[in-house]
This record gives structure tokens, C-alpha cells and sequence, in this order.
């Protein structure tokens, strides 16, 4: 508001209290109204700022365009994918400047990291990650009593459904896919931003996400959420938690806002960024030094008996003398694998769900097992017994039990 060259002309807003203190950092000289449209109307006006909740800001960017504004919006740009892009054919339209406000790349110290990495100081880049990891919040106080005075609900909630205002704020308007992204687009748009830009990379191939409301029993949007986006060359993560601040970086998260950043992994070194500055750490060199002891107090994979231990040896003996369960069973042992499978096949996790305490064995012989069989220069594996569910043991003769 301190810049010569701009003018504050109109403030606009839904809720009386708040456009009053807007209109008095301009020392009054702005004129108050509550439906934006007027706003458009006005021809002296030459550009907008939009910062509402993030439902509002297509409607109101598509407007401005077609009013012949220039617009600066918050991020996250838009509250979904359409939205954006009928923000993008507006803006070319009407031949109009539309810019978002990720603000990170106005700061020095993230142009140099990015500039590190298009150079290929970090050699190939193939995984990329951020993460924004916050305090737990307390649960919302129950509202009650209708709208406050001042506030146009109504017109608050624009082109969303028209819930009622005890239900939107008993859990606050960030607990609905209505109203909110998530921080995957609250933070993430800052964030990802970065990561984007540095790569030079557009829409990703695939995407997969998995999470849910694990420590938040309010809302809609998952408290928890780690999404893996592929792209052509690397691999992009973003990771979200609500109850532990550990950033992904060794920072225990002490600010207010947690732990956040971004980080590059490259073939010759990794660089971490976040808004206090950057880190560049080079790729060690592996070196084998043969006769170099392990470090006393830490177990070395070259020491004898780390792998088969003789207690764990032991115990399995013990176990079979007692005709006790055994400590690591073969049923729940096959687990891993199978998920491992899963994933790799790209299956849907419906289509690898076995009946609990059961499932079905390959009819091979013991000497065969592990040992797929080879038909016409093709890998075929054998076929599950299909009418024989056993709990996959085999006795000493090697027969099912």
C-alpha cells in the first residue's frame, strides 16, 4: 500500500468488520462494497487482488478478465483442475495479465537452487520431494447462534453449496473439500512450485496417494497424506502429516508452522531449500576398505552371525521342540511380498486381498519351489491349487499339511 505507483481505489468483502479495517489502511481513501461485481463495473480500475477463500477464486478471475482486468490471486490458483483451466482461456481471451501468488520465486536464494539444478550441478535429478509436516490442531469449539453481524452469508459462500453456517464453522470452512484443497494445495502450491520449476516438468504421467483422518476425527480432508507423482526422468513426493512436525530433512519442526521444505536428489548431490535458505550436500563416494572394523556399538553387516543370529536360530529350534507357533510365521511372513507384488503389478488393492488365515498354494514340488517353469521362451509361474485352501506348511517329506 506504500507504492507510488498504485492507487487503492475500492475494497470489497463479505464480512463488514473486516472491509472496515481494510479501508483503514488506506487511511480511508478506499471506498467499501460488499458484492465485487461493482468492483468490475468501475472503469477506473485497472487491476484486482483476490484474496478469498479458494472456491471464489475462479468465478471472480474469469469475471475480471472478462471486465478487462488485469488480476493478481492468491494461491492456490484455483479449487480444481476445470477451474484452472477456464482461469487460463479467460486470461488469453481477453489478453489479460493474470498472475498467482507463489512468491517464492521472487526470492534470490530459490532462483540459485533452481539454477543449480537446471545446470546439473546435482548431476541427474530422478527424486524429488517436499513435505509440509505441522502441529496437531485442537478440535473446533461447536458454533452456534446463526452468522455473525456484519457477515453476508450468502454471498460468502458464493458457488459452493449452501450449508448452514453452524455446520461449516463448527468444524471451520478448512475441514471441507467444498471450501479447501487440503495442504496439498495450501502449502503444496508453494512447494510444488519449486519443484516444478527446477525440473521444467508440466503434468505428471501418474499419480498415486494414499492417507486418511488418522489424529483428526473432523472434516472431511485427510490429516495424513503421502501422494507420488511420476513424471518423465523422476519421481515427485509430497508428504503431509498433521500430528508430527519430523521433517523429511532431520528437523524436529519447532516453528510455528512446522517442518516444510524441498529437497533434490541428484546423482551427484542433494539440495535441500526452504525460505531461511538452501543446503547443497555432495554425493559421497563409496569405498571399500577391506579390513576397516565396524565402529564400536554399531552392527556392521560384515560381522559374523548379524544376519543368521544364533539367538534367532535358537528360538526357531526352541519353538519346534515346544510344538509352539514359531516367532516369524510363514502366513503372515507372506504378507510382504504379496503387498510388495501388488504394488509393482499396479493391481488394485481389492484384487490382492486373500481370505484371512488362508490362502493357496502352488501345486510344485518341493525341489521347484522358487523355480518358475519355462514354457515356449516365456516366465509362467505355476497355477494356485484352486479347490485346496491349507495354511502353507509342508511336513518333512515335503507333502502340504
Amino acid at each position: 500500500m506504500t507504492n507510488p505507483d498504485v492507487e487503492i481505489v475500492t475494497v470489497c468483502d463479505a464480512y463488514e468488520p473486516a472491509m472496515d479495517r481494510a479501508v483503514g489502511l488506506t487511511g480511508g481513501a478506499a471506498k467499501p462494497v460488499r458484492d465485487y461485481r461493482y468492483v468490475l463495473d468501475n472503469r477506473e480500475i485497472d487491476a484486482v487482488v483476490i484474496t478469498t477463500p479458494e472456491h471464489w477464486h475462479a468465478i471472480m478471475c474469469i469475471d475480471a478478465c472478462d471486465a478487462g482486468k488485469d488480476v493478481y490471486v492468491e494461491k492456490p490458483a484455483a479449487h480444481n483442475i476445470r477451474d484452472g483451466r477456464l482461469m487460463v482461456d479467460a486470461a488469453r481471451r481477453n489478453k489479460r495479465v493474470v498472475q498467482v501468488g507463489t512468491q517464492q520465486r521472487s526470492g534470490a536464494h530459490f532462483q540459485r537452487a533452481v539454477r543449480y539444478v537446471q545446470e546439473g550441478r546435482l548431476g541427474d535429478v530422478h527424486y524429488a520431494t517436499c513435505w509440509h509436516h505441522s502441529h496437531r490442531s485442537a478440535p473446533p469449539a461447536k458454533v452456534t447462534g446463526g452468522p455473525p453481524p456484519g457477515l453476508d452469508w450468502d454471498l460468502w459462500l458464493g458457488p459452493a453449496p449452501a450449508l448452514p453456517y453452524e455446520e461449516v464453522w463448527s468444524v471451520g470452512r478448512r475441514g471441507y473439500w467444498d471450501f479447501w484443497g487440503g495442504m496439498i494445495t495450501e502449502w503444496g502450491s508453494h512447494l510444488t512450485d519449486i519443484i516444478l520449476w527446477a525440473m521444467q516438468a508440466q503434468a505428471p504421467e501418474s499419480v498415486a496417494a494414499v492417507g486418511g483422518l488418522f489424529d483428526r476425527r473432523h472434516g472431511e480432508i485427510p490429516d495424513l497424506l503421502q501422494a507420488s507423482y511420476t513424471f518423465p526422468g523422476f519421481v515427485f513426493h509430497y508428504s503431509i502429516l498433521g500430528h508430527n512436525t519430523y521433517g523429511l530433512n532431520g528437523d524436529p519442526g519447532a516453528a510455528r508452522f512446522g517442518s516444510f521444505g524441498m529437497q533434490f536428489h541428484g546423482t551427484k548431490g542433494t539440495i535441500f531449500v526452504d525460505r531461511s535458505g538452501f543446503r547443497l550436500t555432495p554425493q559421497p563416494r563409496r569405498v571399500q576398505e577391506e579390513d576397516q572394523p565396524p565402529s564400536a556399538g554399531a552392527p556392521d553387516s560384515r560381522q559374523p552371525g548379524l544376519l543368521l543370529h544364533p539367538r534367532c536360530l535358537a528360538g526357531a529350534l526352541g519353538d519346534l521342540r515346544a510344538a509352539r507357533a514359531p516367532r516369524a510365521q510363514l502366513p503372515r511372513l507372506r504378507e510382504e511380498p504379496a503387498t510388495a507384488h501388488c504394488r509393482h503389478r499396479r493391481r488394485p488393492s481389492d484384487q490382492c486381498r486373500e481370505p484371512p488365515g488362508k490362502y493357496r498354494v502352488p501345486r510344485r514340488s518341493p525341489a521347484r519351489v522358487g523355480r518358475p517353469e519355462r514354457r515356449g521362451g516365456r516366465r509362467r509361474g505355476g497355477h494356485p491349487a484352486r479347490n485346496r485352501d491349507v495354511p502353507g506348511a509342508l511336513d518333512s517329506k515335503g507333502a502340504l499339511t
